[in-house]
C-alpha cells in the first residue's frame, strides 16, 4: 500500500530535509471516480522501515504525527526506532497496524508505557 515504491524514498528524503518539524500530517486525497463517483485511493506513504522510515532520524524536533485514513502496517521495529529516534514525540494519530487490531492496540499500549498518547 501506499505510494508507489519508485517515489517513497524521493518522499522520505524530502521530508528528512524538514529538521525542524514538529508536526507531520500524512494522509491521502481521495479523487472521485469519474465512472462511479466512489473515491480513488490515491496512497499515502507508508511508515516502515523497509520502506524507508530509518531516513527520518532526523526530525529529532517532532512532536505530532497524524496518518488518520491511511494504511498503516507498522511493527516492534518501527515502534522501537520511533521512541529510539523521536524523543520528542508526545502524540500519535491513525492505526499503527490498520489490518491487525489487537496488534495495533498492542503497539499503542507500547508507546503509552513510554509517555506517548
Amino acid at each position: 500500500m501506499g505510494v508507489g515504491l519508485q517515489v517513497q524514498p524521493l518522499v522520505f528524503e524530502q521530508l528528512a530535509r524538514l529538521t525542524q518539524l514538529q508536526k507531520l500530517y500524512v494522509t491521502w486525497n481521495p479523487k472521485p471516480n469519474l465512472e462511479d463517483d466512489e473515491p480513488v485511493f490515491q496512497g499515502s506513504v507508508d511508515l516502515r522501515l523497509d520502506y524507508g522510515l530509518g531516513k527520518l532520524s532526523s526530525l529529532r524536533m517532532l512532536r505530532e504525527i497524524s496518518f488518520v485514513d491511511t494504511v498503516q502496517q507498522m511493527g516492534e521495529q518501527e515502534i522501537d526506532w520511533i521512541l529510539e529516534h523521536w524523543k520528542c514525540v508526545e502524540e500519535i494519530y491513525g492505526e499503527l497496524d490498520s489490518w491487525n487490531p489487537d496488534k495495533d492496540k498492542a503497539l499503542k499500549e507500547r508507546l503509552a508505557l513510554n509517555g506517548v498518547s
